[in-house]
């Protein structure tokens, strides 16, 4: 995991911090999407799901994500109908 966290050797973009141009301190960036990190800022805590893991935690946050909509949906359904 200390390599996951070491500091890049070379720096992934360049850009200028509070330039005159409007969108030139705008870097475009692409690296991968895994490992996953997740903050937790009241814990203070960062949670690192490693790449081989990456795809089981995405179908189960998706899973839930779905379920707590299908609930919000059906509590404001049933909002409607005590009104």
């Amino acid at each position: 995991m200390s390599d996951i966290l070491a500091t890049p050797t070379k720096p992934i973009g360049t850009g200028a911090t509070n330039s005159s141009k409007p969108g030139s301190s705008n870097v475009d960036v692409k690296v991968p999407a895994e490992p996953l990190c997740f903050l937790r800022p009241e814990m203070g805590e960062v949670i690192v799901v490693p790449a081989e893991d990456a795809n089981a935690v995405r179908s189960q946050y998706n899973k839930l994500s779905d379920m707590m909509a299908e609930l919000h949906s059906a509590n404001s359904a049933v909002q409607l109908c005590e009104t």
